[in-house]
């Protein structure tokens, strides 16, 4: 007996869609954080508090993801996703119009909280769109895929920022 595979096409259209902009926002969201890592870097942001406000904002992430579950029970998983968009929206607005770095954290806790619900209703949304439970498994499946490939992804780039530099003067080539 072979086990089932699980394939993507196996997925109705619009479990498809959800796995795809998953997988397509991931990949903005990492953008998003290197381009914030440089940003910050050129406006005299140090290494140790770029770092201390991305580990606090994924930190905010997971503490929220609790709440806004239960939020999501009650007032519904649309409703937590619609307000999470918000969230990350007004958060990002705060970013960019404040000049204060006490401020900027504030407007990054808040776009985590967004991220928060965001992630937590596609998550639940992408398997009610499936119509069988062996689709719904399948849906599960593909959506720790994503998550491993982000746990990689970012265990990549925070060894590339910060271990990397603590080598920087042994990797260098004088003439």
């Amino acid at each position: 007996m072979t086990p089932d595979k699980i394939r993507l096409g196996d997925l109705p259209l619009l479990g498809r869609l959800c796995i795809y902009s998953e997988f397509l926002y991931g990949l903005c969201n990492g953008a998003w954080a290197i381009a914030l890592s440089f940003h910050l870097s050129a406006n005299g942001v140090s290494e140790r508090q770029i770092g201390v406000l991305l580990c606090a904002g994924y930190l905010v992430t997971a503490v929220a993801s609790f709440f806004v579950g239960r939020i999501g029970d009650r007032r519904g998983f649309p409703f937590v996703m619609g307000a999470g968009a918000l969230l990350m929206g007004a958060g990002l607005l705060i970013i960019t119009w404040v000049r204060q770095l006490p401020l900027f954290y504030l407007g990054h806790g808040v776009y985590c909280v967004g991220l928060a619900g965001l992630m937590s209703a596609v998550a639940v949304v992408g398997a009610k769109l499936s119509n069988n439970q062996h689709k719904v498994d399948q849906a599960w499946d593909w959506l720790r895929r994503i998550w491993i490939a982000w746990m990689i992804i970012n265990g990549i780039g925070a060894f590339i920022a910060y271990v990397t530099p603590l080598f920087s003067g042994l990797a260098t080539l004088t003439p």
